[in-house]
């Protein structure tokens, strides 16, 4: 060793040339995989400009959040949107409460978990039956009994007394059967009628 040499000066080259030991002595399919994951960095910072190599990241770091939702809520009021705007442009307001309430689960889990996603009552019922008509449009009220089971509601039915004829009702009925009660518990059970108001402007 040379009086300028040092053990330091050689440390890089032996860390070197014990890692390329390293990766010559194992699995050739993660050589090999390592490989190719090198020479696209290798090849991603020499050849890509600068500029769209900045792009390009700010992009893929991007892309989640600008991905688009499923269905377009049309809430006005709130997240939850009671309030929606129809199509023919006037507003029709859904309010719920509890007809009933023979479960063991409290009023408040009930309504929270009829009413989550409230806007689909509004948009895929009022506005699918009655979002075309001009004024006056009909202020409706659907009754639905359902059955608090296995943390849903289950054999849901209109009301005694309602008519299925306009598909209004059916509609309603539809949306809740895909709600969820997930904090009435395992334990959760009982019979609930549920009154559903539509109120236009």
């Amino acid at each position: 060793m040379s009086k300028n040499e040092s053990p330091q000066s050689q440390a890089p080259d032996s860390l070197q040339k014990g890692l390329l030991q390293i990766l010559w002595t194992t699995r050739p399919w993660i050589r090999n995989v390592v490989l190719v994951i090198v020479g696209v960095l290798v090849f991603f910072v020499t050849l890509v400009p600068q500029d769209l190599r900045g792009d390009l990241l700010r992009r893929l770091f991007k892309a989640d959040s600008n991905k688009p939702t499923s269905v377009a809520r049309p809430a006005l009021d709130d997240e939850n949107a009671h309030v929606s705007r129809l199509k023919n442009g006037h507003l029709v307001r859904f309010v719920g409460s509890i007809v009933s309430n023979k479960s063991n689960v409290s009023d408040s889990i009930v309504q929270n978990a009829v009413e989550s996603d409230a806007w689909r009552y509004n948009y895929y019922c009022y506005d699918g039956s009655f979002g075309h008509l001009k004024t006056p449009l009909p202020t409706r009220t659907v009754t639905i009994e359902f059955d608090v089971l296995d943390q849903l509601p289950q054999n849901a039915k209109l009301g005694p007394g309602e008519s299925g004829s306009d598909g209004f009702g059916e509609c309603v009925r539809r949306i809740l059967t895909g709600q969820t009660i997930n904090a009435a518990g395992a334990d959760g059970n009982g019979h609930v009628a549920y009154a559903f108001k539509f109120l236009p402007d």
